[in-house]
């Protein structure tokens, strides 16, 4: 074997190295604290509990696939909560005035467009996609509170409502929902040429476009990709409240965005699994359930859900450090 086969290998095992750390830390946060919570509180540990925090997961978790695609890309998006709020606002809205069918796709078609406004201004205004999302958001957000004028939507069809409790051969549909669009996003991040681009664009956006990848027609479809999965997570969310306001979704941005962090998502782009997201969005699920359990002040809940923040961008800059250190040292 030679010099050059044997650095090689060295790469690719100090490569794995820091993955499986990723996944340890990951996991061994998760299982922390699920004991601590199963021994602490006696009610969290019941399959009523249990499943009550995975059906709440539903639009976290198919959000969390953008969001990781996003990260991936080395970009950002901070409006998927007004997105999300809007979404569920126009397809309350429409189903009461045209009927379920149109309202699904009225609230889908909201989430894309509001993921090609954020792509198109990213990819052709050239603007960071912190501050084209940050407006995105007040934008969405404002919208909502124009549309209802700051009442509640109610009365919806009782046959939509028991949509999201509705099963298939005994599981949940929205479950299945849940399964098939990770199956086929890890499907198209791992064994596509979009997934390798993916990659490539947020490693090193100016190496990716000198191999002749168009990095602003990735990032742009990726914006797009995520304003789908609002739409349908908004439309499932509505589903499950059974009527919708204006201060939906209220936070929901930082959630996900913390909980893909945590899952091994990093700020810093070229890093990420949807697999791993899974694992973020149930310790931020556990987290909150925990402070509920332990009936704390609502106002440090917020305190607790900021630090929670805090600590998965410290995580995030810690795996990036160790990953700069290990190609440092094989210079």
């Amino acid at each position: 074997m030679n010099e050059k086969n044997i650095d090689s290998a060295g790469v690719k095992m100090k490569s794995w190295v820091i993955n499986s750390l990723n996944v340890v830390q990951t996991m061994g946060v998760f299982i922390l604290i699920f004991t601590f919570l199963s021994v602490a509180y006696p009610r969290f540990f019941t399959i009523l509990n249990l499943m009550n925090i995975v059906k709440q997961q539903v639009p976290n978790l198919i959000v969390a696939v953008g969001i990781t695609f996003i990260l991936i890309n080395g970009e950002i998006d901070i409006s998927i909560g007004g997105a999300l709020c809007l979404v569920t606002i126009v397809t309350a809205k429409t189903i009461l005035s045209m009927g379920i069918f149109a309202g699904i796709v009225a609230g889908i078609s909201t989430g894309v467009l509001v993921g090609i406004f954020n792509g198109f201004m990213v990819t052709r205004g050239r603007i960071p996609s912190f501050i084209v999302t940050l407006g995105m958001m007040y934008m969405t957000r404002s919208i909502a509170y124009v549309i209802t004028k700051g009442f509640s939507i109610g009365g919806l069809p009782e046959n939509f409502k028991q949509f999201y409790g509705s099963t298939f051969l005994k599981i949940p549909i929205v479950f299945i929902i849940v399964i098939v669009i990770y199956a086929i996003a890890y499907i198209a991040s791992n064994r596509t040429i979009f997934g390798k681009n993916l990659y490539a664009v947020g490693s090193n956006k100016k190496a990716a476009d000198l191999s002749g990848i168009d990095s602003s027609m990735v990032k742009f479809k990726t914006f797009i990709l995520l304003g789908f999965l609002v739409g349908v997570a908004g439309v499932i969310l509505v589903s499950r409240l059974g009527g919708v306001q204006a201060e939906t979704g209220r936070g929901f941005e930082f959630a996900v965005i913390s909980a893909v962090i945590i899952g091994g998502c990093s700020l810093y782009g070229g890093e990420g699994n949807v697999l791993q997201s899974i694992i973020g969005v149930f310790i931020i699920s556990l987290i909150r359930n925990g402070l509920n359990l332990s009936h704390m002040d609502l106002y440090w809940q917020e305190f607790v859900t900021g630090a929670v923040i805090i600590i998965a961008v410290l995580l995030d800059t810690w795996r990036v450090r160790l990953r700069e250190r290990f190609s440092l040292s094989k210079m």
